[in-house]
C-alpha cells in the first residue's frame, strides 16, 4: 500500500504540501517509522526526552482539525538534525528508536544493499528538515507533516 507525506501548514494549497523537497528513501520507510513510534509510548517518550517530540506531530485523514500537531519549521528541524547527529554519534538513547526504525528497513533493504539503517534513517532525517525549510521559505510559521495511505 502506498503512502504520501505532505507538508502542510495554514493556508497552505495542494500544490505547496505536495511541491516539498522528497523523501530520498522513499516516503515509505519514514511513515511506517513514525506509525511504530507513535504506537510505542516507550519510544515517543524518548523522542520527548531527547527535545525531539516535534517530530511526533502530524496530520492524517481522521484526525480532528483541533488534533492535528503543529509547530514552526525551526522547531521540526531542529528535532531532524538533533536526532540525525545523535544517530550518526551512535549515542545510546536513540538504541531504541533504531530498533523500530530497523522493522521496516529490514523489509525493504539488506545489508548486502551497501546501506546501513543508520545511514538510511540519518537520510529520512536530513529530508525532513529539508521539508521544513521549504515551508519555512514559503512563509509557513507553523507546519506539520501529513501521513496519507
Amino acid at each position: 500500500m502506498g503512502v504520501s507525506v505532505a507538508v502542510e501548514w495554514p493556508g497552505s494549497s495542494e500544490e505547496q504540501q505536495y511541491g516539498h523537497p522528497g523523501f530520498q528513501n522513499d516516503d515509505h520507510l519514514w511513515a511506517n517509522w513514525m506509525v511504530n513510534v507513535l504506537e510505542r509510548p516507550a519510544a515517543a517518550k524518548i523522542l520527548n526526552d531527547l527535545g525531539c517530540g516535534a517530530l511526533l506531530l502530524h496530520n492524517t485523514t481522521s484526525l480532528a482539525p483541533e488534533a492535528i500537531g503543529w509547530a514552526g519549521p525551526g522547531e521540526f528541524e531542529k528535532a531532524a538534525t538533533k536526532l540525525a547527529n545523535l544517530v550518526s554519534a551512535k549515542d545510546g538513547r536513540v538504541k531504541a528508536l533504531m530498533e523500530v526504525y530497523r522493522i521496516e528497513w529490514d523489509r525493504a533493504f539488506d545489508e548486502e544493499d551497501g546501506e546501513s539503517p543508520e545511514a538510511t534513517f540519518s537520510q529520512d532525517l536530513d529530508d525532513v528538515a529539508a521539508i521544513a525549510r521549504y515551508a519555512r521559505s514559503h512563509g509557513a510559521a507553523k507546519m506539520t507533516l501529513g501521513y496519507y495511505w
